[in-house]
Order: structure tokens, then sequence, then C-alpha cells
């Protein structure tokens, strides 16, 4: 059997919101994306620096692509944005598609969360 390891917290962000309704992303360049429930996009460096927020985003879903492009979704809408934090494109849905948790990259490239 595997022996216990000791753990221990190497660094903690507050963010401002009541919390996460999605699980967060990791970035290929080691970066953590996270949406806070009122649509707050996080980018968070693996040292646990806060590298910019930006509001307005859906906080259904949530997933990164191999390029670093982030993909949000809410009920009536899939954006996408760049590593940088500049909006790419945004898709609205209609009727809408309730998207409630998970969204995935592909089938060419692959998700990370």
């Amino acid at each position: 059997p595997l022996a216990a390891q000791a753990t221990r917290t190497l660094w903690r962000v507050k963010l401002p919101g009541q919390y996460l309704k999605a699980p967060p992303c990791l970035a290929p360049n080691g970066r953590i994306h996270a949406v806070t429930l009122d649509g707050t996009l996080h980018v968070i460096t693996p040292a646990g620096q806060v590298v910019w927020m930006r509001a307005g985003y859906g906080a259904n879903g949530l997933a990164v692509g191999p390029d670093g492009t982030v993909y949000t979704g809410a009920n009536d809408r899939v954006e996408a944005t760049s590593a940088s934090g500049q909006r790419l494109w945004r898709f609205s849905i209609s009727p809408r598609a309730f998207i409630f948790q998970g969204m995935a990259v592909g089938p060419e490239a692959t998700s990370t969360c």
C-alpha cells in the first residue's frame, strides 16, 4: 500500500464573489482559471498571484483549450477569451441550452479541465 504523505498548503487566494459554480481549470502555461458565481473570470499564476479578472462571463461551465483559449458557458451563451483576457467571440443560444456544469474542447483538441 502507498504510504500517506504529509501535505501543506502552498498558497491561498480569496476571490471576490460567493463561490465557484464550475471547477477551476489548469491551462497549458500552468495558470489556473476560475469563474465565480457572479460571472467574473479569474486567472491565477502557479505561484498564487491574480493575473487578471474580467466580469460578465457565464459561471456554468469552464474549459481551457491547448492554445490557452478560455471557454465559458451560461444558460444562454458560450464565450471564448484569449489567454491575455481579450474576448474573442460570444455565441448566443436560443432557446436556452441550460449548460449546468461542464464544458469540453474538442474533437481535435483536448481540455485540461
